[in-house]
């Protein structure tokens, strides 16, 4: 039986991978189709690419992805082949000579240009090779990277006791997780972005100022009481010991440059009402503007405004400008829009606010760790009859997307993760979007033949659900580039039932997420897949140079207690209000672990206790990026976390 002429074709271009690849029936008939691209009849064509492709039992998880793009390329590329025939001939037909020419080179009557050539055969075809070769050369970048599996860097003096690459699974069964904030509301109610009612918009900013303010309060008293162990610095640390003895509520870390003069510990702290000229130093307590037309750009130290109360109903406000020249010299000033803080100065009958002092932090510490619950012993059995030598051990994998490169939908970095994931098989696998990348060039793009929902069950939710270790829970968080999923903040989770997520071990989260892990004396998690620490880089005034900028951001997060402290509406931010309070602010529930994407993958320790941990993208442009591996090991009489029980690994995929 003579084998189809495409065949051959196909073969040679692909004769270096005939070898290693077993391709289902989906690849199959995407050959097949192929071949009906090119107007080749044959039933017998499947058969031969089976007898050479089926010889070999290894399987490439990417073959059907690659000739998915193989043929989105050539359907294009065959698609303009014929309109450019077409019009072609439309312009050889319209050059019809009225008279011809005799010999020696002159044209008959009736004869177009080119029909002396009718005869003559065609020229090469070479469409498909041209295709393959554009899509080999957008994977080469990826495939070809030199510095794959190794640690970019790595945190915490725990990884000294090689335990940070300890599998998982020591549970017996997937992880019991607890939300903490209120994320069901956002995916049950209508969100109300661009249809927020002004009225209520100020009534929730104003109740979340009055509450920080309360918060602030305790501080300004803790320093008018003048405790021994506050330091005069905008970093200060809390001495541990005295930190798990005292009541959580005063468990505050303040941003404190000068003692405190004329104040009694005995006196009342009030705030100054905005409007009211007193003649005297008083307390001020309100949001940091910046001058400007939205009031939301980077601050400068001519620019910075507060907005405050005119009265005790709190209904309405007003905004004073910020004399910071003298302040700002003799001591470290970080501030950005939105920022809640009291300011004590005195007021000028010009409506300029002279700063002589400033409380900005009201970091709580997380919470104690406690192994005595119910379900932490029922899950957890000590190693060792001391209680001061038990450990209690949970690994966790976290990676942020984009997951594919930027030149193909190809999503070869995510296959590859999830190969680690099943090799090391962690505790949790915390998985921040995009998943389906609105700024990758190819979504949107014509050469995309099927729709976004189609495309994340396809590339993520059917993998993860079918490579997924049977101890692994993992959590998928949206993104708002994700280009099928809803476009506010916050955004409620991924719909199981629309994705077929079927598997009890993938839990579908909204986007900020504060969880807790039961089984592990009730650690808190906070994720968000927004780059909140990079919009604060762009949006904040320093007076002074930071030890170390990441801290410094990721500190402005525990010291307003929100995911998004900015609480501005801007182009690539569509907050809404509505659900604001109850899923961007912590309520309370402070965060041990805090994971927030970010350029540079880092991992800090805050003075509060909270450990900060942001990924990098697992992609970089055409290349691959890096994940995030996090250990943690307490004893049984250890509550909190520090860098002697922790291991964070940033290794490149």
């Amino acid at each position: 039986m003579t084998v189809p002429p495409l065949f051959n074709q196909i073969k040679n271009e692909f004769e270096d991978r005939f070898d290693s690849i077993k391709l289902s029936e989906a690849s199959l008939k995407a050959y097949h189709d192929l071949c009906n691209l090119y107007k080749i009849e044959s039933d017998d064509l499947i058969d031969h690419i089976q007898a050479e492709l089926l010889k070999n039992s290894l399987a490439d998880p990417n073959a059907e992805s690659f000739i998915s793009d193989v043929q989105t390329k050539m359907q294009k590329k065959a698609s303009q082949q014929i309109q450019s025939k077409r019009q072609t001939q439309a312009l050889n037909s319209s050059r019809v000579s009225k008279g011809g020419r005799k010999k020696g080179g002159k044209r008959q009557r009736g004869t177009t240009i080119n029909s002396v050539k009718a005869d003559a055969p065609p020229p090469h075809d070479d469409t498909f090779s041209s295709a393959v070769s554009q899509l080999e050369q957008s994977y080469a970048a990826y495939r070809d990277r030199k510095n794959r599996g190794t640690v970019d860097q790595s945190f915490g003096s725990f990884e000294s006791q090689n335990t940070a690459s300890k599998r998982g699974g020591m549970y017996g069964t997937a992880l019991k997780l607890k939300v903490r904030n209120t994320t069901t509301g956002v995916g049950n109610s209508k969100t109300l972005y661009m249809y927020d009612n002004m009225n209520q918009k100020s009534d929730l900013l104003a109740d979340r100022t009055l509450e920080l303010g309360e918060a602030l309060k305790v501080v300004i008293e803790k320093e008018s009481s003048g405790k021994p162990d506050q330091q005069e610095s905008s970093n200060v640390t809390t001495n541990p010991d005295e930190a798990q003895n005292a009541d959580a509520d005063n468990d505050r870390m303040e941003d404190v440059n000068d003692k405190p003069q004329n104040s009694s510990p005995d006196q009342s702290i009030e705030y100054q009402n905005f409007g009211i000229v007193t003649g005297s130093e008083a307390l001020y307590l309100g949001r940091v503007l910046c001058e400007s037309i939205t009031g939301l750009s980077k601050l400068n130290l001519n620019s910075v405004l507060l907005e405050g109360f005119i009265d005790d109903e709190h209904n309405k406000s007003m905004i004073y400008k910020l004399d910071l020249s003298d302040y700002a010299v003799r001591n470290a000033v970080s501030l950005f829009p939105g920022q809640v803080v009291v300011v004590q100065g005195l007021l000028s009958v010009r409506g300029v606010l002279k700063v002589s002092k400033m409380y900005t932090d009201v970091a709580l510490r997380p919470k104690p760790i406690r192994f005595d619950s119910p379900l932490a012993l029922e899950s957890q059995a000590p190693t060792s009859s001391s209680s001061s030598t038990a450990k209690h051990h949970i690994n966790m994998m976290i990676a942020c997307g984009p997951f594919t490169p930027s030149t193909n939908i190809s999503y070869e970095p995510f296959a590859d993760l999830l190969q680690v994931v099943r090799r090391n098989e962690p505790d949790l696998l915390i998985l921040l979007g995009p998943f389906v990348d609105s700024t990758q060039k190819l979504i949107g793009s014509p050469e995309l033949d099927e729709t976004y929902d189609n495309l994340f069950e396809r590339t993520i939710v059917r993998p993860l659900q079918t490579t997924l270790p049977q101890n692994t829970k993992a959590i998928l968080i949206p993104a708002l580039h994700d280009a099928h999923h809803d476009f506010v903040y916050p955004q409620p989770a991924f719909d199981r039932r629309a994705y077929s997520i079927s598997s009890s071990q993938v839990e579908t989260f909204s986007n900020p997420s504060l969880f807790s892990v039961e089984e592990f004396g009730g650690l808190t998690v906070g994720a968000s897949s927004h780059l909140v620490l990079s919009q604060l880089q762009r949006l904040q005034f320093s007076s002074q140079m930071p030890k170390d900028a990441y801290t410094q951001l990721a500190s402005h997060l525990t010291q307003q207690h929100s995911f998004y402290p900015i609480m501005m509406n801007t182009n690539h931010v569509p907050l809404d209000y509505s659900h604001s309070r109850h899923c961007l602010d912590w309520n309370g529930e402070t965060p041990h672990v805090l994971v927030v994407p970010h350029k540079e993958a880092c991992a800090r320790f805050l003075e509060n206790g909270t450990l900060v941990v942001s990924p990098r993208a697992l992609t970089k442009s055409e290349t691959g990026g890096s994940y995030v591996e996090l250990h943690i090991s307490l004893k049984e009489d250890e509550s909190e976390l520090s860098e002697t029980n922790i291991s964070v690994r940033v290794l490149n995929i």
